[in-house]
């Protein structure tokens, strides 16, 4: 079983051991002795340092996928789109399907499009109202009651009948 990718039970319990193993004996140590005790720990101390570098890989690629989308992907020709029409692009929290939520104007209409972590898409027509600054969008196609927010600082809010499901910057 691994501890990490690379750094198995082995390469760290074994150093370990072995040290338990040589410091209770009544013998005092020769200088053979000390010099495998120093290279076990010196090991053991090499393997702790790799296996605290690949947990900060780890918590930064998660910190990475946590974080708001505001990059455009040029290989999306949905994204191609002039960036004036651009109303915005969010993340999709995990708890609510995961992906991008894209709002965008194309010929005078507005356009949502959910795409989704197994690539898939869904784009339906949204009709704009302003209230105050903020930029309130509605499906046009009915399929959906919630009403799409976007602040003039360019948070997203999404809304249903009973109040907020969730907010992304």
């Amino acid at each position: 079983m691994k501890l990490y990718p690379s750094i198995t039970k082995q390469k760290v319990l074994l150093p370990i051991l072995s040290l338990i193993i040589s410091l209770p004996s009544c013998q005092e140590p020769d200088n053979e002795d000390l010099l495998i005790l120093r290279k076990n720990y010196q090991e053991l101390q090499t393997n702790f340092i790799q296996a605290t570098d690949e947990i900060k890989k780890y918590k930064q690629l998660l910190e990475e996928c946590q974080s708001p989308t505001s990059k455009i992907d040029e290989n999306k020709p949905y994204e191609k789109i002039s960036k004036d029409l651009e109303i915005g692009i969010w993340k999709t929290p995990t708890i609510y399907g995961g992906g991008t939520l894209r709002i965008y104007k194309k010929n005078k209409e507005y356009f949502k499009t959910e795409t989704f972590p197994d690539g898939s898409s869904f784009t339906h027509k949204m009709g704009l109202t302003k209230q105050g600054t903020n930029q309130v969008f509605k499906s046009l196609e009915r399929v959906s009651s919630d009403r799409w927010i976007v602040t003039e600082r360019g948070k997203l809010n999404v809304m249903d009948k009973d109040g907020l499901i969730y907010s992304v910057d």
